[in-house]
């Protein structure tokens, strides 16, 4: 089901994932692993991957 409002997230909620996205940014970028960024930031490891391939590919996160 795709939902028109970015997921059911409200801009405040959309603001924080933002945060927690640049947060694992610099968690890769100091050399942390995706699966200890999961555990740290508390989201899924396949989030966390997924953003570390972003990472590496040279886009943002």
């Amino acid at each position: 089901m795709r939902y028109p409002d970015s997921g059911g997230l409200t801009p405040a909620a959309r603001a924080k994932r933002e945060q927690v996205r640049m947060q694992a940014a610099e968690l890769f970028a100091a050399g942390v692993a995706p699966w200890l960024v999961a555990k740290q930031l508390r989201v899924s490891r396949k989030s966390a991957y997924a953003w570390y391939r972003a990472w590496q590919a040279g886009g943002l996160v």
